[in-house]
């Protein structure tokens, strides 16, 4: 990405002149990003992966237990008994320096590989910096990465160092394995109370918090590390509980389990009281003033839930009656439109078709038959007539009259099959369509 603005522009110039990694560095980063093992063979050889030199242990019990040191380099050896003769590991080594006003945070990604017998080979470059301003804020310059989510460490060692979009900025925040113990820190830092302890966090999410939130400095300077990680960690609740915080640590309260003070904070708040007053926030007895709220807030919610039971039900209801109100008026529409063809019957002495006289005899057609005559309104349409072709008790097939044409529109069996009597019906239904039209000129 091309710089635009000024910082980031200055950010690009001045990157270029960090100096290189020294020998120094390489060395400590090779010795401490990795373990060093020496492979044990059930012969009673151990093999250095670092020199690659073998020797037989007399003590192997106690070599196993303790570890050991090569003979030839004098590197301290874990203890690793498997038959494995090649190894190769991944880890980031990190350097904290500053450059002009900025503090820098430099990640390398090492790569070892070790191989029974011979000096381990390694290889180190640069893929990520993270340039921090003494307001807090971040640039990040950065080489390209893999588009693969399951390998993450798929760097583009060809790709140029450059600012890097804001998007992409998840994708470069790296938790280094060990960092260069010689550090250079911005004089803002040491301002805010930072003393050169990292206290398990990361360095850029330390500096940029350490710069840009009072709180954090505060804590800081008041030594509540363990404050300081779970606000850090959990930035909404620091902005819920953080003036309740300060009330509490001026009335000398101790606070023995933040995370269980701040979820009692919370349910006072949802119980409607006062977070700045002493004696709501800072009880004797903390263990029963958290169980008394939390019994408070279980009751609180099932009233909730009761009211939510009975509005759920009262809409219930109400559908109910819409629903039957609905129902009332379809049937009414249907005797309205329908009743003049009701009790006519057409016959040929073996099928006798009917008419259907009720919205519930709709419902059983389209259910004995597996068609959509009553799924799909069909007692709602004022130009079609519904008839039911029977012998006997039996439904042979279902017919729908267009009362404009008075002809059959369509005629089928079960499943919308046509059955032996198909045409034979639809010729009945149309020879007396007559039947039909004196129902309508009656009407």
């Amino acid at each position: 990405m091309k710089p635009k603005t000024r910082i980031q522009k200055e950010i690009a110039r001045l990157s270029k002149r960090l100096p290189r990694l020294t020998e120094e560095q390489k060395a400590y980063a090779f010795r401490h990003c990795f373990k060093h093992y020496a492979i044990k063979r059930a012969n009673g050889t151990n093999i250095c992966t670092e020199c690659g030199h073998s020797w037989k242990s007399g003590h192997d019990l106690a070599d196993t237990i303790c570890g050991c040191a090569c003979p030839h380099c004098g590197m301290e050896l874990e203890a690793l008994r498997t038959r494995k003769s090649v190894f190769s590991e991944n880890e980031y080594f990190s350097i904290v320096t500053t450059c002009k006003r900025y503090q820098v945070i430099r990640f390398f990604f090492v790569k070892s590989r070790y191989k029974a017998g011979q000096a381990a080979e390694y290889s180190v470059f640069e893929v990520v910096q993270r340039w921090i301003a003494p307001n807090g804020k971040t640039t990040t310059i950065a080489r390209l990465r893999g588009m693969s989510i399951m390998y993450y460490d798929l760097w583009n060692e060809c790709s140029d160092m450059e600012v890097r979009k804001c998007q992409e900025l998840r994708a470069y925040d790296i938790n280094p394995i060990c960092t260069y113990p010689r550090q250079r820190f911005i004089p803002e830092l040491k301002r805010n109370g930072f003393k050169g302890d990292f206290h398990g966090i990361s360095p850029v999410r330390l500096f940029k918090a350490l710069l840009s939130d009072p709180r954090i400095e505060t804590l800081m300077k008041g030594g509540e590390i363990e404050g300081m990680k779970y606000f850090l960690v959990n930035p909404r609740i620091a902005d819920e509980c953080w003036a309740s915080y300060l009330i509490a640590k001026r009335h000398k309260y101790q606070i023995g389990n933040l995370s269980m003070w701040c979820d009692y904070l919370r349910m006072l708040k949802k119980l409607g009281q006062d977070l700045r007053n002493p004696k709501s926030i800072c009880p004797e007895d903390f263990i029963v003033a958290h169980d008394n709220a939390t019994r408070k807030i279980e009751a609180l919610h099932e009233k909730e839930r009761a009211a939510d039971r009975r509005r759920w039900e009262a809409e219930r209801r109400e559908r109910e009656q819409q629903r039957q109100l609905r129902r009332k008026k379809d049937a009414e529409d249907f005797i309205a439109n329908k009743s003049k063809f009701f009790g006519l019957v057409i016959t040929d002495e073996e099928i006798i078709v009917k008419v259907l006289e009720s919205i519930d005899e709709y419902y059983n057609e389209g259910k004995a038959q597996n068609i959509c005559v009553f799924g799909s309104e069909y007692y709602k349409k004022a130009d079609t007539l519904i008839l039911s072709a029977r012998i006997g008790s039996e439904i042979i097939e279902t017919v729908e009259v267009d009362l404009r044409t008075l002809k059959v529109v369509q005629c089928h069996g079960k499943y919308n099959q046509d059955t032996e009597y198909h045409e034979r019906i639809i010729d009945l239904v149309n020879k007396n369509a007559t039947l039909i039209r004196e129902r309508m000129k009656a009407a």
